[in-house]
């Protein structure tokens, strides 16, 4: 199930869409929308993903996945789908977004 936080899509300053989906590891998803001009703050982000963020970058290109540094060290549950757009093992809840959405 996909639910929607704040105004979505939502058009960046140049002209594109911005898509950002909290991909939490029980399976929900839900799309969010930055709080500022269209980036993610840092603090913001930590709220999501619970912690210190690491980005891990994706094969799709312009797009990262951003999650707790700390994850395995917290005993976080795997993120299945998180896991699956990664290629590799990511635990906790992660914010999937354009790269230049958190600058």
């Amino acid at each position: 199930m996909v639910t929607t936080t704040g105004t979505y899509p939502m058009k960046g300053k140049d002209g594109g869409w911005k898509y950002s989906v909290l991909i939490m590891a029980d399976g929900r998803q839900e799309f969010v929308c930055p709080k500022k001009n269209g980036e993610f703050g840092l603090k913001e982000v930590q709220g999501y993903v619970g912690g210190y963020v690491e980005a891990v970058y994706t094969d799709i290109p312009g797009m990262v996945l951003l999650v707790n540094e700390e994850g395995l060290l917290h005993g976080m549950r795997n993120n299945r789908v998180a896991s699956i757009m990664a290629g590799r093992s990511i635990v906790g809840d992660a914010l999937f977004c354009e790269d230049r959405m958190f600058p």
